[in-house]
């Protein structure tokens, strides 16, 4: 009933064009064994929790939003660099990985990181 009557008020949707600069491309990643998705050549990080499995990617902005699910990861800059870390994921990745026991990985990360 109440449909019929605001019909006559309703508007189409705006033209494609229109809508296309608001609409956020949703891409997708697999994490590889070293917790890194790739996306134009570059890879990133992400905690390592997340190896093997796929992550969404929305990007804008010059950012990388990183999405497991509904759930939010991480966000990064987009880099040329090959190789963008975020300081805590390094961290958990060498943590878990046992390949750096004796050194301190707080101090290997930001010897890294500063290349």
């Amino acid at each position: 009933m109440y449909f019929n009557k605001e019909k006559a008020f309703l508007c189409s949707q705006p033209a494609d064009t229109i809508r296309k600069p608001y609409q956020i491309a949703t891409h997708t990643a697999k994490v590889n064994h070293s917790s890194m998705f790739q996306y134009n050549g570059c890879q990133y990080s992400v905690p390592p929790e997340y190896v093997g499995k796929n992550v969404s990617l929305q990007i804008y902005d010059g950012y990388i939003h990183v999405y497991y699910s509904t759930y939010f990861i991480t966000i990064h800059m987009i880099s040329k660099k090959k190789l963008n870390y975020h300081n805590e994921h390094y961290t958990a990745i060498a943590r878990k990985s046992h390949a750096f026991k004796d050194e301190n990985i707080a101090d290997r990360a930001k010897k890294i990181l500063k290349r």
